[in-house]
């Protein structure tokens, strides 16, 4: 089976291109500037296992350093792919010196995941919705794959298949195990490349398991996994996490019903991405999976719904060929509320100019259009026992402003204050 990460090795630029610049930019300066940026965190040493000052746990129920795992592994993976097209001895140092604190971070029993082992080692596999402990090893398995292509070495793989083994002995259908399944699916798609690339039956059997179990509503003492597990916590079915309109929203993470059942897209957009990769291609590794061919049939059919489930707003997003724009207040300075207030329309001249970074020398062509600012009234309280306490704000157009797009893979590379955004208010108030 091909994937993308095993056929990148094969790609090659002969001219001046777009990717070929960006590629080259990525493997001089972007790995380097997020590996800085992990050392300064504290994510680079994490699995060193040692607890460190910054870790902050402050937002419920995901801490930021419950992802250091798949921060550091999606790093190796990424570095060992530059350093098959240019060799670089500062990463190549790094991903060695993370290999071993990897191997050492394993526990005897093959665990393998710094936040509950350093932080809350009795509370593995008890919050498997929210705490992304699948997921990241879903990304060390990816970073183990992309290690032994350019190494040539077991050196992740061992302890990764050591781990696999173990997740295969605490969740699975028997009547003493967690009939669970990540909560942010990735896990499927490495276990699937894994197979691929070892053999490894236990890896194979795993991801048809996750597969085939999200969404059972009756997956474990006849409920939903995630209501079980809610309930083995002691959690309030009030307390959710802010994404979750209500406390039972799987559609958010794709395990409202049963996948064959799941007739549109629904949710988090790149944990659906996750779902429809692994369920439309990697399925075919193997035709055993149950309903595997028509889920793909009927996948090519189902509508697309990304939409945001709280705005359902109305938006138009520049595009130039293949390349999506964005907005940034580097170029259009006044703004100071990331553009929420901003509209185009779609009949809008647009025109373009080619511009270059000074930082990189790189050129690129900027779009520039006439677009309006929403302006919404303020409140006004009317008198007491006569009309309703306030009335609705009023819109209106405040003024037309120009505008300057640029690739949305350039942002945040120019300075500026962070405003961004891609899709503005279609049309006129």
């Amino acid at each position: 089976m091909a994937h993308p990460q095993t056929q990148f090795t094969q790609t090659e630029f002969t001219g001046a291109s777009l990717l070929r610049a960006r590629r080259t930019t990525v493997g001089r300066a972007t790995a380097k500037a997020q590996l800085k940026r992990m050392k300064d965190s504290g994510q680079y040493d994490a699995f060193s296992l040692k607890k460190k000052p910054t870790y902050d746990k402050s937002r419920w129920p995901c801490p930021p350093p419950v992802y250091w795992d798949s921060d550091v592994a999606k790093w190796i993976e990424g570095a060992c792919y530059l350093l098959s097209e240019e060799y670089d001895a500062e990463i190549d140092a790094a991903v060695r010196e993370l290999a071993d604190m990897i191997r050492s971070a394993q526990q005897p029993d093959g665990y393998l995941n710094t936040w509950f082992t350093i932080e809350e080692p009795d509370g593995r596999w008890s919050n498997i919705r929210d705490k992304h402990e699948l997921y990241c090893a879903g990304h060390l398995i990816e970073a183990a794959l992309a290690h032994s292509n350019y190494y040539k070495n077991n050196l992740l793989i061992e302890p990764l298949e050591k781990y696999v083994k173990l997740i295969s002995t605490v969740i699975g259908p028997g009547p003493d195990q967690k009939h669970a399944y990540p909560g942010h699916p990735e896990t499927e798609l490495a276990l699937l490349r894994l197979y691929t690339a070892t053999g490894n039956e236990d890896a194979y059997k795993l991801a048809q398991y996750f597969v085939e179990e999200r969404g059972n509503p009756k997956g474990q003492d006849g409920l939903h996994y995630y209501e079980w597990e809610r309930q083995q916590r002691g959690e309030s079915p009030y307390q959710r996490p802010d994404s979750y309109s209500m406390h039972d929203s799987g559609w958010y993470n794709q395990s409202h019903v049963p996948i064959l059942e799941q007739k549109t897209i629904e949710g988090h957009a790149v944990r659906a991405m996750y779902r429809t990769g692994v369920y439309g291609r990697d399925y075919q590794v193997k035709n055993s999976f149950l309903g595997a061919r028509e889920f793909h049939d009927r996948r090519v059919q189902a509508p697309i719904h990304l939409s945001n489930p709280y705005t359902n707003q109305n938006t138009l997003t520049l595009a130039r060929g293949p390349l999506i724009y964005c907005v940034e207040d580097v170029d259009n300075a006044w703004e100071q509320d990331h553009f929420r207030n901003v509209g185009i329309k779609s009949d809008s001249e647009v025109t373009e100019k080619e511009e270059e970074m000074n930082q990189m020398g790189e050129h690129y062509i900027a779009l520039r259009s006439v677009g309006w600012i929403r302006k919404i009234d303020d409140r006004t309280e009317s008198k007491s026992g006569i009309e309703p306490g306030s009335s609705l704000r009023q819109t209106v157009v405040a003024e037309e402003k120009e505008l300057t797009f640029i690739p949305y893979y350039l942002r945040a590379n120019r300075g500026g204050r962070g405003h961004m955004r891609v899709g503005l208010l279609r049309g006129c108030c």
